[in-house]
């Protein structure tokens, strides 16, 4: 192996000291044994090279695996951006081994500006002919397969622009303190102003970072940063923007209610720039330089949404579509043919020419507040609104102690450990819905759902293997790789593993209900635990099985097999449902919150343990440990299509 520092590969950069292999859309966080995998590949470009060699050095000492190899080179793709059939860096060879393609040799001086001279005249001739059939044929379709985080500080970033004359980007973050405003600029990202107020949209005035900030009047200041980073207001309107301003030159156009504004700033004042008289406002707007248009997107009143399109010279307005439905954002593509817009969790194409629309294959289910084609590269730049849910593991004596949080921008859920620590979750923060594992701090993705799977429990079968479900189907994983996949008749959920009869407690799902069930891990049966409804199926150590009919009720089944009312909770909703080996805990759903409660199965008695009305218990440990999940809201997250 060489010393690790970066080094460049196409427009890739590898830093194998931090195993980060930074792209254009950002950066991968690869495990050590896959980034040495990586710099292998990379110091013999050009070679091919053997998995049982790959394998003897990466994994001295070892016995040969090759699922280890091909789970590298996996991971290695996917941080390259591409498929295995396609594959233009990393190239498998049957039965012979792995090659990362060898980067082009670069020319000398002269020769490359001699190269140049000759091309740039072919690629002016080429272009012009393209653009003429281009504008006869209208744009190729666009196709988009990956999600990626768009910014390093991803929780509740918002309300992003981009400088359309550099590969920069500003969003905001809410602070304890306030509103920060952070600038993007490649991989790089810097906070690079701060303010009490409240920052609420942010856009580019003459290459310069600016921003709009409620004041104390309920109206918006307008500033733009100069060169040493100090805010200089620009103007002020006695109102709320519900829109983000849009510059041209010196002009800066702003919506309110149903009216476009523009401000002059070598005049220095406000005037109307067009007006929609019939409409109820003006939800977003875009304005095209080149064009000298603006597209304007208006609120009709009964879900009604129409698209105008404004000459800006000559004033001229011509509505371009309309539809019904939650419509929340458009913006230009740069050849003026179309424009995106944003419809729940769709994304819309729109021919300006021909008004058809075109809907775009999507890898996500979130609702998209904004997006906007990237103005340097062929991807979209997403902002979605989700529900995110920390997870916490925490004490809950009289002096409450937290020992681990997971707090990734998106829903964490059903956190369960082994025995080893290991705790394995499922999360939604990278767009999709996958499999984590948490490990002294570090996270390792164990399993990514396609889109339209959906994940239904999951637990630990040992230090290292787990299963999970997909509705009818479930997988097992030894740590390394699927080993089975096992098709069932009835959709079922995965609650816990009993190690001791190699059994699952599911629910099953029949006709629109559950039914609580065990699963036979030897044979696959799976035996409903009785005929009634009931939810929250768990188990102790001594083989008593426990669920909740009626929303109120907890019945214990005991290992006779005969089924007893444990405890009834009037005038509430029994959550959730676990134990610890020996006593019960179930989360307690009131009027006004939620609550803990402790239950000694064998009396009966049970008493509260926590009463933080703004936790929900999320799972229990032994030791006295319990996860909850907390500071559950709905935020925002910044991501990138492509």
């Amino acid at each position: 192996m060489h010393d690790s520092q970066q080094y460049s590969y196409h427009t890739f950069q590898f830093d194998f000291s931090r195993c980060e292999v930074v792209t254009t859309s950002g950066i991968s966080e690869l495990e050590p044994k896959v980034m040495a995998v990586l710099e292998l590949l990379y110091h013999n470009q050009g070679k091919v090279i053997s998995s049982e060699d790959i394998f003897n050095q990466v994994w001295p000492g070892r016995v040969f695996n090759a699922s280890l190899i091909q789970r590298a080179i996996a991971l290695i793709r996917k941080a390259l951006n591409e498929q295995a059939a396609t594959a233009n860096y990393l190239i498998t060879y049957p039965k012979k081994g792995y090659c990362l393609k060898e980067e082009a040799a670069k020319f000398s001086g002269n020769r490359i500006k001699l190269f140049l001279l000759a091309i740039s005249v072919l690629v002016f001739f080429v272009v012009g002919v393209v653009a003429h059939v281009y504008k006869k044929q209208h744009l190729a379709p666009m196709h988009f397969t990956s999600l990626s985080p768009l910014t390093h500080k991803q929780q509740n970033a918002f309300a992003f622009s981009q400088n359309r004359n550099a590969n920069e980007m500003l969003f905001v973050k809410e602070g304890d303190l306030g509103s920060a405003l952070w600038l993007k600029n490649g991989v790089n990202e810097r906070e690079i102003f701060n303010t009490p107020q409240k920052i609420t949209h942010t856009f580019w005035f003459k290459g310069q970072p600016a921003f709009t900030a409620r004041n104390n009047h309920q109206g918006t200041d307008v500033f733009v940063l100069n060169h040493l980073g100090q805010a200089n207001q620009l103007f002020s309107v006695e109102h709320l923007m519900n829109v983000a301003p849009k510059s041209v030159g010196q002009r800066i156009y702003i919506a309110h209610l149903n009216q476009i504004t523009v401000f002059d700033e070598k005049a220095a004042k406000l005037h109307t720039f067009s007006a929609f008289e019939n409409a109820k406002g003006v939800i977003s707007f875009s304005v095209s330089q080149d064009l000298e248009k603006v597209a304007v997107l208006t609120d009709e009143g009964q879900m009604r949404k129409a698209v105008s399109i404004i000459n800006i010279e000559t004033k001229n307005k011509e509505r371009i579509f309309q539809d019904v439905g939650n419509y929340t954002s458009l913006d230009w593509h740069a050849s003026g043919l179309q424009l995106l817009l944003a419809k729940n969790t769709q994304l819309i194409l729109l021919d300006v020419e021909r008004g058809k629309t075109e809907v775009l294959p999507y890898a996500t289910n979130k609702t998209i507040t904004q997006a906007q084609f990237d103005k340097h590269s062929d991807a979209i730049l997403i902002e979605h609104t989700h529900l995110n849910a920390v997870l916490a593991l925490k004490s809950v004596n009289e002096n409450p102690t937290t020992f681990k949080k997971i707090d990734l921008a998106g829903a964490n859920l059903m956190p369960i450990a082994n025995s080893s620590g290991d705790i394995l979750f499922s999360s939604d923060f990278s767009g999709e819905q996958a499999l984590y594992r948490s490990r002294n701090n570090e996270l390792t993705v164990l399993a990514e759902l396609n889109k339209g799977q959906h994940l239904n429990g999951f637990t630990w079968l040992s230090d290292n293997a787990f299963i999970y479900s997909l509705g009818k189907q479930l997988v097992i994983n030894d740590g390394n790789s699927v080993k089975q996949i096992h098709s069932l008749s009835h959709s079922v959920f995965i609650r816990q593993f009993l190690p001791q009869q190699n059994t699952l407690l599911v629910h099953q799902l029949i006709n629109g209900k559950t039914y609580p069930s065990t699963l036979s891990l030897d044979s696959f049966e799976v035996t409903q635990l009785g005929n009634e409804q009931a939810s929250c199926v768990t188990g102790d150590d001594n083989g008593n099985i426990y669920f909740v009919e009626n929303n109120d009720t907890i019945k214990q089944r005991n290992i006779k097999g005969q089924v007893n009312t444990l405890l009834t909770i009037p005038d509430n909703t029994v959550d959730d449902l676990f134990s610890d080996g020996e006593d019960l805990f179930a989360s307690i759903k009131k009027a006004e919150g939620y609550m803990v409660i402790r239950i000694n199965p064998r009396t009966a008695e049970f008493e509260t343990i926590s009463a933080d009305e703004s936790a929900i218990l999320a799972g229990v440990e032994k030791q006295g440990k319990f996860w909850f999940y907390q500071d559950i809201a709905v935020k925002s997250t910044l991501m990138r299509l492509y």
